[in-house]
């Protein structure tokens, strides 16, 4: 009994907590506070029904409206897309274009469907997005899939390998003016400062993790032409460590994971009286989505064998099916960011209705986010101000 009211209590305050950020409407914060703390006592009442009933007239009433936490409110993103006429213009702003895909499929797909029908007939759509292997586009990768004891022991480790390298650095331009004066040969060089690698970094690397990520990064290199330097080779290494280890502490975990993202990507495009316009082009992209997953993760692949990487990879190359697909529409601008986004959101201004917005705020307790519906001229200020920062600092 302590155990439940102690995380009923931890729910009711992480609640409260966010509504004092989302809002100040005292009618919502009032409908909010009451659905959350006197939920139990308004079920004993005889006029439970009546009283819900009036809640839920007053909740659709208000200019702010609370949709729950994720993915619950991916179904809100596809009906507001319904909602546009006309005229009226979208603003989204998403962590990845494939938002949702694998949390609920279904409805990405729809949303995806609505909001290409909407672009074929030329409404103007922005949409901001971290850029594909960009900083802000590996950290959030990293939060997805490290545990968060073994994210916090990446970062710290990462932290302290930064340390270190200015040290090595130091210490290494010392050594080889050193050895500059006396004549050293070269390999007797080289030796010394494998053996200062060794004293900066031996309780951080093992030095077969590090010939391995050197091996790999020289033959990405010679396919690419792009070379990898110390800090990236770092960043990989400790990635897949962390990785192995999220993985080992909870196999059955991990394994759900991998079976859902093996699942996810398939085509969820549903028979109806009128097709979408789009219908051939989404089902396309779902096909090519579900060959980017067969690629890297494969259908029947050892989990054991599935690294860091993988994953990562296969999200990089989502994204590109996603960026392919919507370059096809005029009517879309795609605008990649490197920095993060404090919300996500999905605007349809309007100048005939009023706009409305759904907003989906990370939650501080959880990796969770929450989604709020609005038609509240401050939010609608809000979404276009960060439009306007993201096209001064990144529109053509």
């Amino acid at each position: 009994m302590e155990e439940e009211t102690r995380k009923n209590n931890f729910k009711e305050k992480k609640f409260v907590r966010i509504l004092k950020i989302i809002t100040e409407s005292a009618p919502f914060a009032l409908l909010l506070s009451i659905i959350l703390f006197g939920a139990e006592e308004l079920i004993s009442m005889k006029e439970s029904k009546d009283l819900t009933k009036n809640l839920m007239t007053i909740q659709s009433s208000l200019s702010t409206r609370y949709l729950g936490e994720f993915p619950n409110f991916l179904r809100a993103i596809t009906d507001l897309y319904s909602e546009v006429e006309q005229g009226d213009s979208i603003v989204v702003m998403e962590d990845v274009l494939y938002y949702g895909i694998h949390s609920d499929p279904e409805q990405f797909y729809e949303s995806s469907k609505k909001l290409l029908d909407l672009a074929a007939d030329g409404t103007p759509v922005m949409i901001a997005y971290y850029a594909p292997n960009s900083l802000a586009f590996n950290m959030m990768v990293n939060e997805w899939l490290l545990s968060p004891e073994y994210y916090k022991q990446y970062r710290d480790t990462l932290e302290l390998f930064h340390k270190r390298s200015m040290l090595f650095k130091t210490k290494k331009k010392a050594l080889i003016d050193s050895c500059f004066a006396i004549n050293k040969t070269k390999e007797e060089t080289d030796e010394l400062i494998g053996l200062l690698m060794e004293d900066c970094f031996g309780d951080i690397f093992e030095p077969q993790d590090m010939a391995k990520q050197k091996e790999r990064s020289s033959k990405m290199q010679q396919e690419e032409g792009t070379a990898r330097d110390d800090n990236e080779m770092a960043r990989n290494i400790l990635q897949e460590r962390y990785f192995i280890k999220t993985r080992d502490a909870d196999r059955a975990a991990f394994e759900r994971k991998i079976e859902n993202f093996r699942q996810s990507v398939a085509v969820f495009i549903k028979s109806s009286g009128t097709a979408a316009r789009t219908q051939v082009e989404v089902q396309q992209m779902c096909s090519k989505l579900d060959e980017v997953r067969v690629k890297y993760l494969g259908k029947d692949t050892p989990l054991d064998s599935i690294s860091y990487a993988d994953i990562k990879n296969m999200y990089i190359d989502m994204s590109l099916v996603m960026e392919e697909t919507y370059q096809r529409y005029p009517s879309i601008t795609l605008i990649p960011v490197r920095e993060f986004l404090s919300v996500r959101s999905w605007l349809v201004c309007s100048d005939k209705n009023g706009s409305k917005a759904i907003m989906a705020f990370p939650s501080r307790y959880d990796s969770s986010e929450i989604g709020f519906y609005s038609t509240d001229e401050t939010t609608k200020e809000y979404v276009l101000t960060m439009r306007q920062g993201i096209l001064t600092n990144y529109g053509q």
